[in-house]
C-alpha cells in the first residue's frame, strides 16, 4: 500500500508539474516530432506504426553501403534532436527542484548534457541493432528479441535523469539507472502501463481523423503531449531517492 501511495504522489507531482510548465515544455518538445519525422523524409526502410517511427528489419541484411550511410546519418540527426529536447525538460525539472537559471543551464546543456544523453542513446540503439541482428532469422526472434530488449531498456530507463539532475557520466548514469530501476521496479512497470494506456488513447483520438492522417496524428501526439509527460514523470520516479521529494 505504501508503494502504492508513494507513486500516487509521484503521479501528483508530474501532472502538477507538467500542467505548471506546459507552456516550456510543449516548446522544447517540438524536436521530437521532427526528430521522428526526419527518417520518412529520406528513403530508408522506416514506416510508421503506433506513432512512432521504425525500421523494416527484413531490409537491413539487404541494405547497400549508401543506404547504411545514409540511414545512418539521418538516425543520428534525429537521435541528437531527440537527446537536446530531453535534456532540455530535464533541465525544467532540475531548475523547479534545485532553484538554478534555466536559461544559463539551456545555454550550457549541449556541451554538459545533451553529448552524454546522445551517446546513451546511441548505445542503446546499437544495442538492439546488434540483437536484432543476432537473432536474425533465429526460430524464437519474435519471443527472444522483445524479451531481451526489455532487458536492456531497463538497464537504460533512467540514464537521462541520471545525466540531468545527478550530472554522472555516460556509464555511471547507466549504473545508476540500473540501482534505481532494481530499487523501484514496481514504478517502471506503473509507468509502463501508464505509457501503453496513453499510446491507446492517442491512437483512439487520432482515428477521428481521416486514414492518411492517423499515423501522423498519433505521432504529433506522442512527441508533443504523451513523450514529454512521460519524461517528467520517469524524471520524478528518478527523484525520489531524495528525501527532500517526499
Amino acid at each position: 500500500m505504501k508503494k502504492q501511495s508513494d507513486f500516487m504522489r509521484v503521479i501528483q507531482h508530474a501532472l502538477e508539474f507538467y500542467s505548471g510548465r506546459k507552456s516550456l515544455i510543449f516548446l522544447f518538445s517540438i524536436p521530437f516530432f521532427f526528430a521522428f519525422l526526419i527518417p520518412l523524409l529520406l528513403p530508408s526502410p522506416t514506416y510508421l506504426a503506433l506513432g512512432g517511427v521504425f525500421v523494416r528489419g527484413g531490409s537491413i541484411p539487404s541494405m547497400s553501403i549508401f543506404d547504411w550511410t545514409l540511414t545512418a546519418l539521418t538516425y543520428l540527426v534525429a537521435i541528437f534532436l531527440i537527446a537536446d529536447s530531453m535534456v532540455n525538460i530535464g533541465l525544467i525539472i532540475k531548475a523547479k527542484r534545485t532553484f538554478t537559471n534555466v536559461p544559463y543551464e539551456i545555454l550550457n546543456a549541449i556541451g554538459k548534457y545533451a553529448t552524454k544523453v546522445f551517446l546513451v542513446l546511441i548505445i542503446f540503439t546499437l544495442l538492439l541493432s546488434a540483437l536484432f541482428l543476432v537473432l536474425y532469422e533465429n526460430p524464437f526472434q519474435s519471443v527472444l528479441y522483445p524479451l531481451l530488449s526489455f532487458v536492456i531498456s531497463m538497464l537504460f530507463f533512467f540514464s537521462v535523469p541520471a545525466i540531468v539532475i545527478d550530472e554522472r557520466d555516460t556509464l555511471n548514469s547507466l549504473r545508476a539507472s540500473f540501482r534505481v530501476v532494481m530499487q523501484k521496479p514496481l514504478f517502471v512497470l506503473i509507468w509502463l502501463g501508464i505509457a501503453f494506456v496513453f499510446i491507446l488513447l492517442s491512437g483512439i483520438i487520432a482515428y477521428v481523423f481521416p486514414r492518411f492522417l492517423t499515423q501522423y496524428v498519433m505521432m504529433l501526439l506522442n512527441s508533443i503531449v504523451i513523450l514529454p509527460f512521460l519524461l517528467v514523470l520517469s524524471t520524478q520516479m528518478y527523484m525520489e531517492k531524495y528525501p527532500l521529494a517526499n
